[in-house]
């Protein structure tokens, strides 16, 4: 996580975008060695991870913000969320999952902390506190 201009910056930590694409090679390398229904499911695993890795690489930050609210990109999009819209930001953990939660009236949004590449608790701080700024 980053911030400039006093706007909060959260992006995949390039670690995971390297660990993604070693998976992705050795699933695509190992299914020439293997028998046919063997290589096909790591073909189909190696392809996965290699886009996984693509998107992490490709499409940054995950989370932005700016005067006008929050972007998030999700899969391949961006959406954004007006700082009005927002009317909650915490973590969430449950069992092994923990993530950003965004609930933005109609929507509730979870981003897993993977995805942000920083402490789940500073990002909810700086949210929150960028939020209360926006909001008056």
């Amino acid at each position: 996580m980053w911030t400039t201009d006093g706007h909060v910056r959260c992006a995949v930590a390039w670690s995971h975008v390297v660990a993604f694409t070693a998976i992705a090679v050795t699933c695509l390398g190992a299914g020439f060695a293997t028998p046919v229904a063997g290589r096909v499911l790591l073909w189909v695993a190696g392809a996965a991870a290699a886009c996984i890795a693509a998107r992490d690489a490709f499409v940054r930050p995950t989370l932005s913000t700016d005067d006008r609210g929050v972007v998030l990109v999700r899969t391949w999009r961006r959406e954004r969320f007006a700082w009005g819209e927002i009317d909650a930001v915490r973590p969430y953990e449950h069992r092994r999952l923990r993530a950003l939660e965004l609930d933005a009236g109609e929507s509730l949004v979870l981003v897993p902390a993977r995805r942000l590449g920083a402490d789940l608790a500073d990002v909810v701080d700086a949210l929150r506190a960028e939020r209360l700024r926006h909001r008056g």
